[in-house]
């Protein structure tokens, strides 16, 4: 509206000292709304506009243009402030940086100058005043930060002038408007907490033309405000900060539609860019997240060398590993000679070349024709650049489902009959293609896979995590902790003896725990221990932490993936005879209980295993089933003893369909504990506990108990 842009003219006026002498420069495509704020400088202050040529994007070209035309104030994105000289630009007294997020080195390298160098904030209004903030005379350039929809007349926020040291912001609302951080509930949040922000007041569009339904949606009623007044929702993430006057600031986090998680950590890709600028030959840096066909999503920062530097990536990868996360240090990092630009001078995302993902220093590439086959088929299921003779599938962000698909990609491409037990004990590529090499001894290395301990990764100098399965006896599912856990972390699964021992036959919950305790201990003598436990093996995990306890032990985590500490058997009985009644096992009119099969049953089961996934003698699937039914009936009939310490509960938030009752809850398990029973919901049913998906959930909630930042919000 008319009065909209009359309010902001009056504003930038004021806020920027603007008089007739002021020379705006005009320099943003008029594609691009800060055309309009261009504009909008030299109209209200009657001062000149300098136009800059077609053609000109930034650089030298730029600056020089700056300082021969005399140009006074202006909007420069910092995609375009990083291609130019501070010297260039020594004339302008206000420099409004919009259009993309700044960084803290950005705002020092362009006001640290002689003349700079000695201000504070002095002078500074009362926030309710609406005056001018103003800094001592002597100070000769001002750097705003400003930020703003075009939803809203260009610009609904701009930070006070800022000097290096200070928190960066997008300040409060200007003149006219309002600023709310919401949550999804549309209630306040509190200062530091993340919300959405949503804009209103007098510079607020009345909507899309022609389109109600995205205007609808997008400028709500103002629930806070007078009858009939709207704000517009702008799907950014802020909160609320105190600038360095300790006025009420917003703090620009991300958008809410674009959030990159990396490892199963939402990441604010600004902290790596910040990380990457502060190395003296880094100029300007921009990360993305880059997902391959399997999912996985990494890190990729493309930068830009000081003039007249050169940039050595492993140092600089080094140095960024000194000062962020390992889960935040880029996965590639790409040298670019000069900053891509739309014509509306922000960073041009689609011009950025594609990422190259080279291996660490000690790469080495396939030899045999076997080994470049194996790294050829993990390169294409995972969608990775490049695989080397020792990367591990796991580590490259495989699972026990892509573990599959290489199965029947290498029995195609080989004419070996593979199984996929294979991968869970020999997951790097030589030692997979060695396997190949010599068909007749994989049988060993199959059957190695369903030993008691399965060793997901044995290096490391952490201490271990052990991690208990679910009824179905097996740890394979977890090998999806080892691309979210740190190299640094050894994980061992602990699998049924029953396929490993077809006698076993185990006469409570408590010899199971037995068992487990004492392979725990062979490989880990003495404490602090990590133990995680999906299903039934929660139940076993409690057990084998209170037996550590009582042995005088510590035990630093006890994790429970969805787990009940008093499951009704009959209960479970009518689900596990359903399922066999859908397969075809048993027959809706059969009246006896499932706890044992007979034979033909056994062997209608035998027959619906896939060959490739699992291999496996009928006696033993007998021992497998028997051990499996008989869990409800072994976790009743325990008396669980009382934990000391604290149990971080993963409750699946997505019922199962078909179950007879609710799911567990942390509140099962606080007779059995004397401490906090920590509760996190993961999007999953029961069954879908260590899908990647889910792990990604859990993994950051096991680090930040181990005491490792997550940063995950």
């Amino acid at each position: 509206s008319h009065a909209g842009l009359a309010n902001f003219s009056a504003e930038q006026v004021e806020r920027y000292r603007l008089t007739s002498a002021s020379r705006a420069l005009a320099f943003a495509s008029p594609s691009f709304d800060a055309s309009i704020l261009e504009l909008l400088l030299a109209i209200g202050s009657a001062g000149a506009l300098v136009v800059v040529p077609t053609g000109t994007y930034g650089g030298t070209e730029l600056g020089e243009l700056i300082s021969r035309e005399g140009v006074t104030v202006g909007l420069i994105t910092p995609s375009v402030l990083a291609s130019l000289d501070p010297a260039d630009l020594a004339g302008m007294e206000v420099i409004i940086a919009g259009g993309e997020a700044i960084s803290a080195d950005l705002v020092a390298k362009w006001t640290t100058t002689p003349e700079i160098g000695s201000g504070r904030h002095e002078n500074r209004p009362e926030p309710s005043t609406g005056a001018v903030e103003r800094l001592p005379d002597r100070v000769q350039r001002r750097f705003h930060n400003a930020y703003g929809p075009t939803e809203a007349t260009i610009a609904t926020n701009i930070s006070g002038p800022l000097l290096p040291g200070d928190r960066i912001t997008i300040g409060g609302p200007v003149r006219g408007m309002r600023a709310l951080v919401l949550d999804d509930r549309l209630n306040p949040v509190p200062e530091g907490v993340a919300g959405e922000l949503y804009v209103g007041g007098i510079q607020l569009a009345r909507g899309y033309h022609a389109r109600p339904g995205l205007t609808a949606e997008r400028f709500v009623a103002d629930p806070y405000g007078e009858p009939g007044s709207r704000l517009y929702r702008t799907g950014d993430v802020v909160r609320w900060r105190r600038d360095a006057a300790g006025d009420p600031a917003v703090e620009y986090v991300g958008r809410n539609d674009f959030q990159v998680k990396v490892r199963g950590f939402r990441i604010e890709l600004g902290e790596i860019d910040a990380g990457l600028t502060a190395h003296d030959s880094v100029d300007f840096a921009v990360t993305t997240g880059h997902e391959n066909a399997a999912g996985t999503v990494s890190l990729v920062s493309y930068v830009v060398a000081v003039p007249g530097r050169s940039i050595d990536v492993t140092e600089l990868r080094e140095y960024v590993g000194q000062r962020l996360p390992s889960h935040m240090v880029p996965s590639s990092i790409m040298v670019l000679d000069a900053i891509p630009l739309t014509p509306a001078g922000k960073l041009n995302r689609r011009a950025l070349p594609e990422p190259v993902f080279a291996g660490e220093a000690d790469f080495r590439a396939p030899r045999s024709p076997l080994e470049h086959t194996v790294a050829a088929v993990f390169a294409d299921v995972l969608d990775v650049e490049r695989v080397g003779v020792d990367d591990s599938f796991f580590a490259l962000g495989g699972n026990s489902l892509l573990a599959t698909k290489v199965a029947a990609r290498l029995g195609t491409e080989t004419g070996i009959d593979i199984s996929v037990q294979w991968l869970f004990t020999d997951a790097t590529v030589g030692g997979l293609a060695a396997r190949l090499a010599e068909p007749a001894g994989a049988e060993a290395l199959a059957e190695a896979a369903l030993q008691v301990v399965l060793p997901i990764r044995e290096t490391g100098s952490a201490t271990p995590i052990f991690a208990i399965h679910a009824r179905d006896g097996l740890a394979w599912s977890f090998t999806g902790l080892a691309r979210l856990l740190p190299d640094e972390q050894p994980i061992y699964g602990l699998q049924s003896p029953a396929y490993s021992d077809a006698g076993y036959a185990p006469a409570s919950l408590a010899e199971i725990a037995d068992r487990y305790l004492s392979e725990i201990r062979r490989i880990q003598p003495t404490g602090p221990y990590r133990l995680l436990g999906w299903s039934l093996g929660g139940v076993v995990a409690h057990a084998v932490a209170t037996a550590l306890q009582a042995a005088g032990e510590h035990v630093e985590m006890l994790a429970l993936l969805d787990s009940h500490p008093g499951v009704d058997p009959g209960v479970f009985e009518t689900i596990l005879r359903a399922a066999l009644v859908e397969q075809g096992i048993l027959t809706e009119d059969t009246d006896r209980t499932v706890g044992e099969l007979g034979d033909a049953e056994l062997a209608r089961l035998h027959e619906l295993i896939p060959p490739e996934l699992l291999r496996l003698p009928a006696d033993r699937l007998r021992a497998v089933y028997r051990t499996a039914a008989r869990s409800a009936e072994l976790i009743a009939g325990h008396d669980p003893g009382i934990y000391q310490g604290v149990v971080d509960f993963f409750r699946a938030d997505v019922p199962t369909p078909g179950a007879p009752q609710d799911g567990p809850r942390a509140g099962d398990w606080r007779p059995y504990v004397s401490g906090e029973v920590a509760e996190y919901a993961v999007p999953a049913t029961h069954e879908e506990m260590t899908t990647a998906e889910a792990l990604t959930v859990i993994a950051p909630h096991l680090l930040a108990r181990l005491g490792i930042t997550s940063g995950q919000e």
